[in-house]
């Protein structure tokens, strides 16, 4: 098959060692220490799956692949199931460890190379030669989330009938990052491929494929590269779940706890005595049946984000005062700690240039080997600030867990490496480590489990980071398949929803468009395509999530905590037995080791079309309970318990064989009237919710327990609970209705949004200090007639020139967008100025009811001092 030009070893002398097997009941294996050629023998066909591979050599300023150097055998001995070789490169030497080790119809080979010296570039894992023609499928959380092709990468080779994996074990390694194979055309392959190989090589479709990247070793900003130390894993199965490795780390200590508990993920619009108001209702409507992870995401000082990776110091820098006071904060975790868990969020990687903590040094951020400022925080300076300022959290308002944000977001976290020559973590390995050593540091300091977003990075799931929303961007429009999670993960942790509302409606980037704001408004109403990001929760597996915002409905809070809360106990960390896709042309269930073998790509990225192959799946779990999801638009027919239905598009049923708990979203039998609906004996419980109609004598979303209603929701978001009717929401002031806030009195319902440091109100008005590049200021609510107000007038003073704007909303368009803004100059002074802005002839104010104004003090990056007086219309 190949010419002996094409060995990775071009030998200096002869041959020291003879090739060392291993025999499997269905693989054989061949390693010659003297050429580095590994041959792995399935049935009849022999293949190279690493052909080529091997350190790359750093000379001067030149990287040399290994068959461009002159490497020699000095020494190679077995121990056991590991065979260590010793080569010299130029004088410099390396070794090669390989252990080999299998069960059943898997084999997995890990290649360690490893190096005392400094003049490596990273390894080659070659390619894969003989196979035939191959399929790549990324099974991990990566790819999921994005919808794209990243990390470890899972070969179909249909024509040898196998699967094989191939991936950096980052603990074990010294890379600095990985460089992408590229596919290359057939005429480049001799002038620019690892090996040279013959046209009969190529023959056939029977191109080399690279089954890893290439690991890159970055230097620091000393220059100096790690001694190479890499290890490759290389997994080689007859079934595609023994090709594919199993998470190693150990489950979450408080994965059961958090298995039975709804995520209740609070993100804006609500002040803490709603939201304490809320949890109370919560509490009495689940009647004690279920628990609450509960994490305020917006209450950091200055507004969200704006001082990170600072979120208090007191007492210069206190909880927002629009979000509520210390005792009001403290009062709110009380009743989510009465409740089951309460956390306030953090985010320890983000890192503003304006933060106090940046502009003093005490934090800096991470370097580029250049010594340029990276995007993130150095994380030697996270566990200094993180221990005070946990500390001063757990004593205001003693907390029993935490969330930090983007940890859990950044896949394997090259974004955060530091390549500062004394304090830096160049390698992935040493930036996990010290990513793990923060987890551990936030678990510890506020006594509970730590919860993050988007849940990304497979090696923190369960052993460091305990929950988080279930990430899964612009899911609405993606094929989706449950196996990797259901087969891989599901013992790790407590998994809940799948995404942050906007985002499984749509993928970012959010900036010049609509789609946050559109994807808000399409996960919180009731009906389709909510309906859509509920099918799916349930079909992961995944716990109950609400992506908490102002006026909620709770037609969509009480299906959540009430059927999938109560459905979730039943599957949450219980083993999956079997996990099929319904064919309609066929009649078939096939499982997605069956549809990948048949050519579905069942990994399909956001930017290709997608299959339909998965639309219908059923999941059967080792405890008997079985969930058959719809995803296509057309009904199917399903049996759920005593019930034959019909689901219709994002429908959804599941049953214990019992009949101890059966729930569904479907048409009610005999009718075309879709309803939500649960039993559960082990409570007594039994909802319905008849969205809209008469179903069963039950005209409104109602829980009943022991035949008693107990829980209904009547028209205007209001509850009845055991007889007393109660307001959903607490009641709120009416709106202003005219323009004419006078900050010499107060602040006037305005509040600090973003980028303001400080924000103050005296005898002169509000003053604020802007500390980044987008600062701006809020109003309450408003109701503005159309056409009331031409022209908006803004007394302020400023110690800088630049530009300002008005934002605003209107009934119709409700948020804050590029297309309803007026830009006006404002200059340096130090008295006040009336600034006059017309509005009344703007596309998107004439004939508008204006429901709320935004200011933008000054729109660009820097740390000013503004003083507003006064905002009135005319």
């Amino acid at each position: 098959m190949l010419r002996c030009s094409i060995c990775f070893l071009a030998l200096a002398t002869l041959a020291l060692a003879e090739p060392t097997t291993w025999q499997f009941d269905w693989l054989s294996a061949s390693f010659a220490p003297e050429n580095g050629r590994l041959v792995v023998t399935v049935g009849d066909r022999s293949f190279e799956p690493l052909a080529g591979a091997g350190p790359i050599r750093l000379m001067g300023e030149e990287q040399k692949l290994p068959k461009q150097q002159n490497i020699r055998l000095l020494g190679s001995e077995r121990d056991g199931a590991t065979l260590r070789s010793q080569y010299e490169s130029d004088g410099v030497p390396f070794g090669l460890e390989l252990t080999v080790a299998g069960e059943g119809e898997w084999t997995e080979f890990r290649f360690r190379w490893s190096s005392p010296e400094r003049v490596w570039a990273g390894v080659l894992p070659g390619v894969a030669v003989g196979l035939g023609q191959q399929q790549p499928f990324f099974f991990n959380r990566v790819s999921e989330s994005y919808g794209q092709a990243s990390g470890g990468c899972t070969f179909r080779c249909g024509d040898a009938d196998l699967w094989l994996f191939a991936d950096w074990d980052v603990p074990s390694s010294n890379l600095t990052g990985y460089q992408r194979p590229r596919i290359l055309k057939p005429t480049e392959i001799n002038t620019n491929f690892p090996v040279d190989l013959t046209p009969e090589a190529m023959a056939g479709g029977n191109l080399p494929f690279a089954v890893a990247g290439t690991s890159v070793y970055a230097p620091d900003t000393a220059g100096r590269r790690l001694p190479l130390d890499d290890t490759l894993v290389l997994r080689i199965g007859k079934r595609l779940w023994e090709a594919v490795p199993t998470p190693s780390q150990p489950p979450s200590p408080y994965r059961e706890e958090l298995a039975r508990s709804v995520f209740v993920d609070i993100w804006g619009g609500h002040q803490a005595p709603e939201l304490t108001y809320t949890l109370n209702l919560m509490g009495r409507v689940t009647r004690g049946q279920v628990r609450f992870h509960t994490i305020l995401q917006n209450w950091q000082c200055g507004g969200f984000d704006t001082l990170q990776p600072l979120s208090l110091r007191m007492p210069d820098y206190p909880p927002n005062p629009h979000i509520g006071t210390i005792a009001e904060l403290r009062e709110l975790c009380e009743t989510g700690k009465r409740l089951g868990r309460f956390g306030f969020r953090t985010n320890y990687v983000y890192c503003k240039d304006r933060s106090p903590v940046v502009t003093s040094g005490e934090v800096r951020r991470a370097v580029n080997p250049d010594g340029s400022p990276r995007q993130f925080v150095r994380f030697s300076d996270v566990v200094s600030l993180a221990q005070r300022q946990e500390a001063e959290i757990a004593a205001l308002f003693s907390p029993n867990c935490t969330f930090s944000d983007q940890l859990g977001s950044a896949g394997d976290c090259s974004l955060y490496l530091d390549h500062d020559a004394t304090v830096g973590s160049p390698s992935l390995r040493q930036t996990w480590a010290r990513i793990k050593s923060v987890c551990e540091l936030l678990r510890q300091a506020q006594g509970g489990p730590l919860s993050s977003e988007t849940l990304c990075g497979d090696f923190l799931l369960g052993g460091w980071i305990d929950a988080g929303d279930y990430g899964m961007f612009g899911g609405h429009e993606r094929a989706l398949a449950p196996d990797y999670k259901l087969r891989k993960l599901q013992h790790l942790m407590g998994f809940h929803g799948m995404a942050l509302g906007y985002r499984f409606f749509f993928a970012p980037p959010y900036s010049g468009n609509d789609h946050h704001q559109r994807g808000e408004e399409m996960y919180r109403q009731p009906g389709l395509p909510a309906d859509d990001y509920r099918a799916c929760e349930v079909l992961y597996g995944n716990g109950a999530y609400l992506y908490l915002l102002g006026d909620f409905p709770w037609q969509r809070i009480l299906t959540e905590l009430i059927v999938v809360g109560r459905l979730q106990q039943r599957y949450a960390l219980v083993p999956v037995e079997s996990i099929a896709y319904y064919q309609p042309d066929s009649g078939q269930w096939l499982s997605l080791e069956d549809l990948a073998k048949a050519g579905v790509n069942v990994t399909p990225v956001r930017w290709v079309p997608q299959t339909t192959a998965l639309r219908i799946a059923r999941v059967r779990y080792a405890n008997g309970l079985e969930v058959t999801v719809n995803r296509s638009p057309d009904p199917i027919a399903a049996e759920c318990g005593p019930f034959h239905l019909r689901l219709p598009e994002a429908g959804w049923c599941a049953a214990m064989p019992d009949h101890s708990l059966v729930a569904f979203s479907a048409y009610w039998p005999s009718t075309e009237q879709r309803v939500d609906y649960l039993n559960d004996r082990n409570v007594d419980w039994r909802f319905l919710d008849p969205r809209g109609t008469t179903i069963d004598g039950i005209s409104l979303p109602t829980l009943a327990v022991g035949g008693k209603p107990v829980v209904e929701l009547l028209p205007g978001d209001q509850l009845r609970i055991d007889g007393e009717t109660v307001p959903g929401h607490l009641p709120e002031p009416p709106p202003p209705t005219t323009i004419d806030f006078d900050f010499t009195q107060g602040f006037a319902g305005w509040y600090a949004a973003r980028d303001i440091l400080r924000f103050r109100q005296g005898p002169e008005g509000i003053s604020l200090t802007t500390c980044g590049r987008d600062p701006y200021m809020v109003s309450s609510d408003l109701e503005i007639a159309p056409d009331q107000v031409k022209v908006l007038v803004v007394a302020l003073r400023s110690n800088e020139p630049g530009k300002a704007a008005f934002f605003w909303r209107t009934e119709d368009a409700n948020s804050f967008r590029g297309g309803a803004l007026r830009e006006f100059a404002i200059e340096a002074s130090d008295d006040f100025r009336e600034y006059r802005v017309p509005v009344g002839e703007h596309g998107n104010w004439r004939g508008k009811t204006i429901t709320g104004l935004r200011l933008d003090p000054l729109s660009h990056d820097g740390t000013f001092t503004v003083d507003i007086r006064s905002i009135r219309g005319e």
